[in-house]
């Protein structure tokens, strides 16, 4: 059970770095034009978290499925 475990931190940790890099470039920010400079300004800041928060959370995922493996590896030998 802990080797399909891993193996799908690994398969989603390694799409959500894809998703992010691949929709980080370009970057480009997405305004509203009938929305107050308040609210744009805002939206902005809430997609780059967005993108950054997409590739940490990918590597995280990747550094645990790697310590899974790490320790399931210990324990066979």
């Amino acid at each position: 059970m802990k080797n399909v475990f891993m193996y799908s931190m690994f398969v989603f940790g390694t799409v959500l770095i894809i998703k992010g890099v691949f929709n980080f470039f370009p970057f480009e920010i997405k305004s509203n034009v009938n929305a107050s400079e308040a609210y744009n300004s805002g939206h902005s800041v809430g997609y780059i978290i967005g993108k950054f928060g997409k590739i940490a959370l990918g590597v995280l995922m990747l550094k645990y499925g790697y310590q899974t493996y790490l320790e399931g590896k210990r324990r066979t030998e």
